[in-house]
């Protein structure tokens, strides 16, 4: 029994082939005939008839279809008719086989239909092997399936370029979505830098404005011009960070991104904000590459933060320089068993270990016996980055 999987229904293109290749079967004289076309028998009509009704199923079943048309063509020759009504089919069949199967099985199967064409010619005495008849019938079914081969190639050809595109595509859009969130990572990494110091300074300043207010008006008074000040920095480093993310090349210069020459700016502000710092510089500072200054910066401002938000007393933030490295040490006196003083979480201690790992250097922190200590060793050279 057939199934449907198989026999598909047929297309109107399957058709209109089918109806066309009756007509040209029908009408068209035999290669052979010199002489007058001797008239169509019913035997030869209802071949060429059964052999186009199978050609409607020539693409769901090319192999089958073609040994129907193959039948229908030599049953005319072995009934005396002498005219190869049904050639037209078969070599419309032998062009769908070689269309829908690889090159080795469509070379068998049109070999095998032009021996069957030239046997049953020869035995019907139509044709021999030094008549020319035997020679068109092997020469039009290498013709359709030289040509059936090549539009399968051209086929195959087309639809490994489509792949090779999609596959490109593929890639195209992964690479943007990488890109997007590593831009993300380091967006909400500036982000929290920036804000988290100076929140903290506003946090410390505005409980001491409310512990001194009723005793120390003037105290309060300057804690909270501390904490003005430091909210006014806040909205303007936020601000230049969103400008620089909307800007264009047409906008202008843009400021450049802060670095190890801003150090005392930034302890002069954390000393501000109620943390007495003392920095230490030791060496001889070496050109440094651009993501380490970056880098470097944004580890002790966060350090510092942490100090502010977590420590008791005066910290301590020393910065050593050698030929190939810099390295930042800050420790500050512990209030208590701290929330960001944990070696793993927190997101500013996550964040400064993600920034050292970036460009090749390594990060340690945590508690030493009444102090947290912070070290950071960062390649200092463009030839050290790796």
């Amino acid at each position: 029994m057939l199934r449907t999987s198989i026999w598909q229904r047929p297309s109107p293109l399957d058709a209109l082939v089918a109806a066309v290749t009756f007509l040209l079967s029908v009408a068209a004289a035999p290669p052979q005939a010199l002489q007058p076309v001797p008239s169509v028998s019913s035997l030869d009509v209802a071949c060429v008839a059964l052999a186009c009704v199978g050609l409607l199923w020539r693409r769901s079943a090319p192999l089958p279809v073609l040994a129907i048309t193959l039948v229908c063509a030599c049953v005319p020759f072995l009934g005396g008719s002498g005219r190869p009504s049904g050639l037209f089919a078969v070599l419309v069949a032998v062009f769908t086989v070689a269309t829908r199967h690889e090159r080795r099985v469509a070379v068998m199967a049109a070999a095998a239909a032009a021996g069957v064409l030239v046997t049953v010619g020869s035995v019907a005495d139509t044709g021999s092997g030094s008549n020319p008849v035997g020679w068109a019938l092997l020469g039009l079914t290498g013709m359709a399936l030289g040509v059936g081969d090549a539009v399968r190639s051209n086929r195959a050809a087309v639809a490994d370029a489509l792949a090779r595109a999609a596959e490109v595509e593929r890639g195209r859009d992964a690479e943007v979505r990488r890109e997007v969130a590593e831009e993300r990572l380091r967006i909400s990494r500036e982000l929290h830098d920036v804000v988290a110091h100076h929140i903290a300074v506003v946090n410390v300043q505005a409980g001491v404005a409310e512990t001194v207010l009723s005793t120390d008006p003037a105290g309060a008074v300057a804690a909270l011009q501390q904490v003005r000040h430091a909210s006014r920095q806040a909205l303007q480093e936020m601000t230049a960070m969103v400008g620089l993310l909307r800007a264009t090349d047409e906008d202008g210069v843009l400021q450049p991104m802060p670095g190890l020459d801003e150090v005392d700016a930034l302890v002069s502000h954390a000393r501000a904000g109620g943390s007495p710092v003392a920095l230490s510089v030791h060496g001889t500072r070496p050109a440094l590459a651009p993501v380490t200054e970056l880098n470097a910066y944004r580890i002790l401002q966060e350090a510092l933060t942490n100090a502010v938000r977590h420590g008791n007393g005066a910290a301590t933030a020393q910065i050593r320089y050698d030929p190939n490295h810099v390295t930042i040490e800050v420790r500050n006196r512990l209030r208590g068993p701290t929330t960001g003083g944990s070696t793993t979480g927190g997101h500013g201690l996550r964040g400064m270990r993600e920034r050292a790992a970036a460009c090749g250097g390594r990060l340690d922190a945590g508690p030493r016996g009444e102090e947290y200590v912070v070290v950071a060793r960062l390649p200092a050279t463009e030839g050290a980055l790796g």
